[in-house]
């Protein structure tokens, strides 16, 4: 049985919610890696006339929307955006994860919202319209794209339709105000602010007299922001994870039984992690699509039996041949 290590300072209650939290980071890690191994951030193009081609490589772009490759430059365009963005946001997210599980809650916080206040946006705003935001980025002044200079309608309804395009319609409106509108009883913005400021003005959550935000703090406020962070934080990854799944599956392409299987397994691991008994039967015929190839000794094995135990119920599983320990939190994907 492969164990995963999680410090014992995070109490037995946030344990669940914490895993799911490191398999959303491995999900994410994971992409980023296929998309070095697939060279995703790349594209072919057959060109009209090669006479025409600039010299220099960092002129290749402009020449591309200026004679009549603007579909692929929008593509190639999108991908590196994407791959950048997502690379940001789990840098500083992977370090928020480590700072909560070992009791760190105010750093964690703090960490989280830059990746959540604005990377977030930026990986909605491109599955919204990622050509509205391109040309934003190529050719227009940085206050039409600057997040904290748009106004709320804008942001509004770019996370909307995000939320929609994600089949998460139940988030609408909740997004924003869970991220942005500050004097929300049920946002995050005021824990963001008071963990960045020891002083904090704002009406809302002013900081009272003699006192600095969190450096008196006692164990019952610390507790009641630890559960605060594990109470909000993986419905928001949840979100994170399906507008940046469904980014990576446009630039993939992967056959659509992938997109059933792989959106099977995220949605089990949710469900799971809010519910013990959920019956896990329903899956078993898509799990036998799934052939795992051991990084260590080689050989292929199916997802059955013990394996098929860890695979469900954990994040990590172990190779039936040589034990070397593998992680679920992987998109599964094969030529076909």
């Amino acid at each position: 049985m492969a164990e995963s290590y999680i410090s014992e300072l995070l109490p037995k209650e946030y344990i669940k919610r914490h895993e799911l939290l490191c398999y959303y980071n491995d999900l994410i890690v994971d992409m980023l890696y296929k998309a070095d191994k697939h060279h995703l951030s790349s594209v072919s193009i057959e060109l009209k006339d090669e006479n025409d081609l600039p010299k220099d490589e960092e002129e290749m772009l402009g020449w591309m929307f200026q004679h009549g490759y603007a579909k692929e430059g929008y593509r190639i365009t999108k991908a590196h955006i994407f791959f950048s963005l997502l690379r940001d946001f789990i840098l500083y997210m992977h370090e928020s994860f480590n700072c909560s599980e070992r009791g760190k809650v105010t750093v964690a916080f703090t960490i989280s919202r830059k990746p959540m206040k604005d990377d977030l946006f930026y990986l909605c705003w491109l599955l919204a319209d990622s050509e509205e935001l391109i040309d934003c980025l190529l050719n227009k002044d940085i206050s039409t794209y600057d997040v904290t200079k748009l106004s709320e309608l804008k942001k509004r309804d770019i996370l909307n339709k995000a939320c929609r395009l994600v089949n998460k319609k139940e988030y609408e409106d909740v997004l924003y105000d869970l991220i942005y509108k500050r004097n929300c009883d049920y946002g995050l913005s005021s824990v963001w602010d008071q963990s960045i400021h020891l002083v904090t003005e704002n009406k809302h959550y002013q900081t009272t007299k003699g006192n600095l935000n969190f450096v008196f703090a006692t164990n019952d406020i610390w507790n009641d922001y630890w559960e605060l962070y594990y109470e909000k934080l993986p419905y928001i990854m949840n979100i994170v994870i399906e507008v940046a799944t469904q980014i990576f599956e446009e630039i993939l392409k992967p056959h659509e039984v992938f997109i059933t299987l792989n959106k099977t397994i995220r949605d089990m691991k949710f469900l799971l992690t809010y519910d013990d008994d959920l019956d896990v039967s329903v899956y078993q015929d898509l799990f036998q699509l799934i052939h795992i190839e051991c990084n260590k000794c080689g050989k292929t094995y199916d997802l059955k039996d013990s394996v098929l135990e860890e695979f469900i119920s954990e994040y990590l599983y172990t190779c039936p041949y040589c034990g070397a320990v593998e992680r679920v939190g992987e998109y599964h994907y094969t030529e076909i």
